[in-house]
């Protein structure tokens, strides 16, 4: 449930290595080549739609929103799809971690500002209708919301949301039976 290695206890681990990111980018540039191809070749039985597809202005306008798009996109893949939440138990504090290189933003808490660990229960409409989900907050003295754990098993998520609480010595209060509580000042993360 919770990776520990050494005096480190892993909440969250999302860390893409190079290869992934090269992947992900030339997967993205091979989309967008397909796009502009299917963009130029295309015709349709209505004479509207080849007029629009035919003009130069809105071929500009197209190639623009493809660069804009793989920019942002790209710019994300680099920059911001490392995810590292950790407790440190040599230093008592945990850390938030979203980002690397220069772009990266860090959070650290120590056990001191930690006021509440809290279990609650969220709501996603999903294809059969309603899924719930079970999210660990952590709160601060200033009531600002951290979330460190999300999944489906209920059961799962409580154990986990026991041990953190011991781990940080912090009470655990489970507002399951409130749909979507929301008691905090400001959702840091």
């Amino acid at each position: 449930m919770l990776e520990r290695k050494g005096n480190l206890i892993y909440l969250k681990y999302i860390k893409k290595n190079i290869f992934e990111n090269i992947l992900s980018i030339i997967l993205l540039l091979i989309f967008c080549i397909l796009a502009y191809i299917i963009f130029n070749i295309s015709t349709s039985e209505y004479d509207w739609i080849n007029i629009f597809l035919q003009n130069k202005i809105t071929k500009i306008i197209f190639i623009v929103g493809i660069v804009i798009f793989l920019y942002i996109t790209i710019y994300n893949i680099i920059f911001y799809n490392n995810c590292d939440y950790y407790i440190n138990m040599q230093t008592n504090k945990i850390y938030f971690i979203n980002g690397n290189r220069k772009y990266k933003k860090e959070i650290v808490l120590d056990f001191i500002q930690i006021k509440n660990i809290i279990l609650v229960e969220t709501i996603i409409e999903g294809e059969g209708g309603k899924i719930y989900t079970y999210q660990i907050d952590l709160y601060d003295n200033e009531l600002n919301a951290y979330e460190i754990y999300k999944n489906k098993n209920y059961d799962e998520t409580k154990n986990i949301s026991t041990k953190i609480g011991e781990l940080v010595n912090a009470e655990v209060i489970d507002w399951t039976h409130i749909e979507n509580y929301e008691g905090y000042k400001k959702r840091v993360i």
